[in-house]
């Protein structure tokens, strides 16, 4: 059937084309002309006059030049499903063969968007080739197939769409195109739609173009032919049309490029005349811009018209329009513009009509000598007057024309306004006596009790926009519910009221202009809930009118009551370690309701109970949280109440050493039934403990020392070598030749807690070892156990000493060593942390102390020693170092209890474990002639027999086979 129809179509058509010229054959135009419009259909310039577009007399109107818009209103919402323009052709009659004969087709149309607000997710067609009577598919497909179309272009929000039924059958066949430059409403648009094969095309305003390149048919055997053309709405969108404007359309068979646009854009529109628009304006009573800018003298005088608000004169010009677009687009026009000339045609039948620079067109019942021509040729064609109403005269309804004005636009120099089209301007007069608002602070807090100089003043006023109206009446609607109003007075009132009277005797009613102030008063019952925090609020309702008796909204102030009792204390007395001093608090409290209740305290914290008890001096009693504490207090509250807070003992040396010690508190009012009726802020009272620094106290028997240089050893499960030795006296005298014992290095604590120490032991040429005794009382930050230069550990400073018995220095090399041994510790969180400066003694919230041992080695083959005493080539002196003072320092946390580590060589406590295995490998295995192993270290390229201990290292089968690889 498609192909017999096709062929008929093609010997029709070629025919026509025999027919017609050769520059119309492939293309059809619609202008929308007023004549076509009243007659309802719009013929193609085409050979053929069969081709004709039908309008929706009731869905569409007719522009007084060119054009036709959309009319729809929401009581048309019957008629959603209606046709506002459609063909009287559908696709098969002429566009298959139009597009084959350049293989492109194209469409060209000249729209203006109304000012209708758009959403976002919504489309509006505007121009459709689509099925006709057929209501949306309820199913999530393309549009193409939701909506039974194969070509839209429309509108979303205010930007363009398009979207098209391709050829291609891998992708979506309904493809789309969309242009992200926002069109502006009332704002002239020139869109151009190119499609065909591997290019399809989206010009705007001589900009783009934006596209795809898909696979598209010329001969539309991709589209459904018997599809017809429908503009300004789709009914299968079932949705608000779209409201705008279309002026031309045309159809052909051009493949568009950017000049073809361009040159399209530059002859715009056929001519039209210029035309006034009927429009309403908005007015004030008195001409007040803004509302209450005049006095009535104003009147009284010659008005200056350059104070009102003036009315613009708009006038329709789609040749102006056409010129806009151009001059946005940076093109020059084909033609200039002609000036416009405008002429009042009909004077208002009330008031007065002026020019803005005050010259007086006329007034109402004054004879007006033919047309009064405003202006000659201009530039700006939207001219401007300004109307001035009668004195205290407005329209009947804020819907009502006052009056109206009549004008009209020429391109030609008239003799009167006979000769050309006026157009209305419906002038609405809006009342000037508006009613006035209320005005306060919407938010006032008040202390309970009676009142005081400073209770605070609540002024109850109003605007009004009104010229000389002012606020005559002020009314409390809704009373407040928990206490009552009273008026306040500062100076003499006209009406004679005198501070202090209650509104309630007033009916809550105060007349006259002068101020209105009052005050809250609360007013306790036994079922209101305590005064505490924001527990207890109030509110009232008030409203003003002016001198005529117009009310305002009501306004509504919120009343927060505040408790009157207030909760302090003295600063707090350094408490010292494990003192048992008593009294060393004092806390106070204060009424100023006025209502002489008594007071006592109510505890809602305490510090953690591992830091000290708090005790009631007066009773002796422990205070426990939750509870009532402290002597009543009666006015006027002088002497307070006594506390003790005794700290745990050892508390410095604890982990809630870290704890912030400190108690919270309310002072809390006794009503005569014993009930709690009010209650302070919070108070919270820091408690500071005085704590004492340890101290260490170090001996060592001497700070130089001769070693003996030694063979490096293939292994270290020998009793002399490695970790493998013990501190006994045989085992030292069994290795006098290979090792110096530093047992003779003693640490002492003077606490009877010891406290964490960070230990870092470096040296230059030899190595130290620990036994696996010393090891254990360890906690390794960096370095190895066993043949090393550099370790960092965690230690209990009453350990130091036994793992200084077991510690050993050995030389495999000759020259004079330093033996560096670095000890830290003190009262901060990060006192182990060598990174950590050390603080002054003078700071005793924080003191860090460091202190460093240095032990000179000088090792040489001729070294020797007896065997039954430690470096006995020195004598044995006694140096007595303190690390640190018994100064006393304020502390609020200490450093904890339990073992951390931190990164490689520094006591840091970040939350990192090194354990043995995670490091990167330092050492490199090889095999000797005799084939035994010895290792390299990478770092510090010594060569070592032993194996290392807690390290990475390359073993030499996997050096082996590497080297096998290269070589290979």
């Amino acid at each position: 059937m498609k192909i017999v129809s096709t062929c008929l179509l093609a010997a029709w058509f070629g025919r026509q084309i025999r027919a017609a010229p050769a520059d119309s054959r492939n293309e059809l135009l619609y202008q929308f002309t007023p004549e076509s419009c009243a007659k309802g259909s719009f013929a193609a310039f085409h050979p053929s006059s069969m081709f004709e577009l039908n309008r929706n007399f009731n869905l569409t109107a007719c522009t007084p030049t060119l054009g036709i818009m959309s009319n729809f209103a929401p009581a048309d919402a019957n008629s959603i499903a209606d046709e506002m323009l459609i063909s009287n052709w559908t696709v098969d009659e002429i566009l298959p063969a139009m597009a084959s004969i350049r293989g492109a087709l194209s469409f060209e149309i000249w729209i203006k968007p109304g000012d209708t607000v758009m959403s976002d997710d919504e489309l509006r067609p505007i121009m459709s080739i689509a099925q006709q009577g057929t209501d949306e598919v309820p199913l999530d497909l393309s549009v193409c197939s939701k909506y039974h179309l194969d070509f839209l272009l429309g509108m979303r929000s205010n930007y363009l769409e398009v979207y098209y039924r391709a050829t291609s059958a891998v992708l979506e066949p309904c493809r789309l195109i969309r242009f992200e430059t926002l069109l502006e409403p009332h704002r002239l648009a020139h869109v151009v739609i190119s499609l065909e094969n591997e290019k399809q095309q989206l010009f705007v305003n001589g900009q783009g173009p934006v596209g795809n390149s898909d696979i598209f048919a010329s001969d539309l055997t991709q589209w459904h032919f018997d599809y017809r053309l429908m503009l300004l709405n789709n009914p299968s969108f079932l949705s608000t049309p779209w409201q705008g404007t279309i002026y031309q359309l045309s159809i052909s068979s051009r493949s568009v490029t950017m000049v073809d646009v361009q040159k399209s854009l530059q002859q715009g529109l056929r001519w039209t005349p210029p035309y006034a628009l009927n429009y309403s304006v908005n007015l004030h009573e008195d001409a007040e811009s803004p509302p209450g800018s005049h006095a009535p003298e104003w009147y009284e005088q010659s008005p200056a018209a350059g104070e009102a608000r003036p009315i613009k004169l708009m006038i329709g010009s789609i040749s102006r329009d056409v010129h806009e677009l151009l001059a946005s687009a940076g093109l020059a026009p084909a033609t200039p513009l002609p000036p416009i000339y405008t002429y009042i045609t009909g004077l208002p039948d009330k008031g007065c009509l002026y020019r803005t620079n005050g010259y007086k067109l006329g007034c109402a019942n004054e004879t007006a000598h033919g047309s009064l021509l405003l202006a000659g040729a201009v530039d700006d064609y939207l001219l401007e007057v300004v109307y001035i109403p009668p004195l205290n005269l407005y329209s009947s309804s804020p819907h009502d024309a006052f009056t109206t004005i009549y004008y009209c636009v020429s391109e030609t120099l008239l003799a009167d306004g006979i000769h050309c089209m006026s157009a209305a301007i419906r002038i609405i007069i809006l009342s000037a006596n508006d009613p006035p608002v209320a005005m306060t602070t919407h938010r006032v807090s008040v202390h309970e009790g009676f009142e005081t100089l400073d209770t605070p003043n609540i002024l109850l006023s109003g605007t009004d926009v009104d010229f000389y109206d002012e606020i005559s009446l002020v009314q409390i609607t809704i009373p407040p519910k928990h206490g009552y109003l009273i008026l306040s007075v500062g100076s003499f009132r006209l009406d004679g009221l005198v501070h202090g009277v209650k509104l309630s005797d007033l009916n809550y009613t105060v007349s006259g202009t002068d101020l209105v102030a009052v005050k809250y008063i609360y007013q306790p019952i036994d079922a209101m809930p305590t005064v505490r925090d924001d527990e207890v609020t109030d509110s009232f309702q008030f409203r003003v009118a002016d001198r005529q008796g117009v009310w305002s909204g009501d306004d509504t102030v919120m009343i927060k009551v505040v408790s009157a009792v207030a909760a302090s204390s003295e600063v707090a007395v350094p408490i010292e370690e494990d003192s048992t001093a008593s009294m060393n608090l004092r806390w106070l409290a204060n009424d100023t309701s006025g209502y002489n209740r008594r007071l006592r305290f109510l505890i809602e914290s305490l510090p953690p109970t591992e830091t000290g008890t708090l005790f009631d001096s007066l009773t002796g009693r422990i205070i426990l949280q939750g509870t009532l504490a402290g002597q009543v207090l009666e006015y006027p509250y002088q002497d307070g109440a006594y506390f003790t807070f005794v700290p745990a003992l050892n508390y410095c040396n604890s982990q809630a050493m870290n704890a912030s010690l400190s108690t919270t508190f309310r002072a809390v009012a006794f009503n005569d039934a014993q009930r709690v009726v009010s209650a302070s802020a919070r108070h919270e009272q820091h408690l500071l403990v005085k704590c004492h620094i340890d101290a260490l106290v170090a001996k060592i028997p001497t700070k130089d020392v001769s070693a003996r240089v030694i063979r490096l050893p293939k292994s270290v499960d020998t009793l002399c070598y490695g970790h493998v030795y013990n501190s006994d006296v045989a085992s030292i005298s069994m290795c006098d030749d290979k090792a110096i014992f530093f047992n003779g290095i003693e640490i002492e604590s003077r606490d009877d807690d010891s406290q964490v120490v960070c230990v870092s032991i470096t040296t230059r040429i030899g190595f130290v070892s620990f036994n696996s005794h010393a090891w254990d009382l360890t906690l390794p930050i960096h370095g190895r156990r066993s043949l090393t230069r550099n370790t960092t550990f965690y230690a209990m400073a009453g350990d130091l000493s036994i793992i200084f018995a077991n510690l050993q220095y050995q030389a495999f090399d000759s020259g004079i060593d330093k033996i560096d041994i670095m000890l830290q510790y003190g009262s901060c969180r990060d006192a182990t942390r060598l990174s950590v400066a050390p603080q002054p003694l003078e700071n005793s919230n924080c003191q860090i102390i460091r202190r460093q041992i240095t032990v000179h080695a000088a090792a040489s083959s001729e070294a020797r020693w007896p065997n039954e005493q430690i470096a006995v080539n020195f004598p044995w002196q006694m140096l007595l170092c303190w690390f640190g003072y018994p100064a006393l320092y304020y502390v609020y946390v200490r450093l904890s209890g339990h073992w951390i580590v931190g990164k490689s060589g520094d006591c840091d406590g970040d939350d990192v474990t090194l354990t043995e295995g995670e490091a990167p490998p330092m050492w490199i295995q090889y095999m000797s002639e005799e084939g035994d192993y010895y290792y390299e270290n990478t770092d510090t390229h010594a060569v070592t027999w032993l194996a290392p201990v807690g390290e990475r290292f390359i073993p030499w089968s996997t050096l082996r086979k590497s080297e096998t690889d290269d070589m290979a």
